[in-house]
């Protein structure tokens, strides 16, 4: 009877121990599987994602070749225009959110085609015209995973240059708790760039294009937004550079705001 006792007892213990062991198989096994599936996710996203660029590099030639005369690194070094640095005491008021609402009797000071509102870091501004010139800073395509039944891929950025207004007034966000007006600009042209190309202007706000270069992003495994860096470092990802320039400062819109 004891060594019936001591068999089964044995037995038992193997049992557990095999129970164990197949439990522990099966959670590796999960574990192989997830970093297979992530691999090749990666593998998708390098490779369909090159090809997708490529078949957009044509749409790109076109849009440089539209946006030829308009330089954007000669943009940001010219010379110091005859009163462009001239700027009235610019209004500062508190952003009471993430986005800016101005009342409709503010509003109807604007000029007829409205305004541009812009984060800080989606500005190169010159050196030799502080807040008087600018890059406004955006990815030319976006990487999109809900495409292709899910599988994920590349899209332009939808915006058309044609349909741009000529003249806004330009808010700017200079800080977290503040926006403030610089006055009237003008749409002087468009370029493509690489991050190269523009220096430290760009590369201060490459964490803001980065982010705007995916939609979805909760969707989107962080080694794949690692890439995207290298992508921009390598130049295989260009930047839209939109230029614009200060033409002038609407007076009775600033006094409104002034007394918000």
């Amino acid at each position: 009877t004891k060594s019936r006792e001591k068999l089964s007892t044995k037995i038992e213990v193997v049992r557990v121990k095999y129970k164990e062991q197949k439990a522990t198989g099966i959670k590796l096994q999960e574990s192989i599987s997830e970093v297979e599936t992530h691999i090749a996710r990666v593998q998708t996203f390098q490779g369909e994602g090159s090809q997708r660029l490529e078949d957009l590099a044509g749409e790109l030639a076109r849009q440089e070749e539209l946006e030829a005369t308009f330089d954007a690194r000669a943009f940001l070094k010219e010379p110091r225009r005859k009163g462009e640095n001239k700027l009235p005491r610019t209004p500062r008021f508190p952003a009471s959110g993430a986005r800016l609402v101005l009342p409709e009797a503010v509003l109807a000071l604007c000029v007829p085609s409205g305004y541009m509102v812009k984060q800080s870091e989606e500005i190169a501004w010159s050196q030799h015209t502080p807040r008087t010139r600018c890059l406004v800073l955006g990815p030319t395509h976006r990487y999109n995973p809900k495409l292709r039944d899910s599988k994920g891929g590349w899209e332009a950025v939808p915006e058309d240059a044609s349909q741009r207004p000529e003249e806004v007034e330009f808010f700017y966000r200079e800080s977290q708790t503040h926006w403030c007006y610089l006055g009237t600009f003008h749409y002087v042209g468009q370029d493509v760039r690489s991050i190269q190309d523009l220096g430290k202007a760009a590369q201060e706000g490459l964490e803001t294009i980065r982010a705007r270069t995916v939609v979805f992003d909760y969707m989107i495994p962080k080694l794949i937004m690692d890439l995207l860096k290298d992508m921009y470092d390598s130049g295989l990802l260009k930047v839209t550079c939109v230029g614009w320039r200060r033409i002038g400062f609407n007076q009775a819109l600033a006094e409104a705001l002034h007394s918000m």
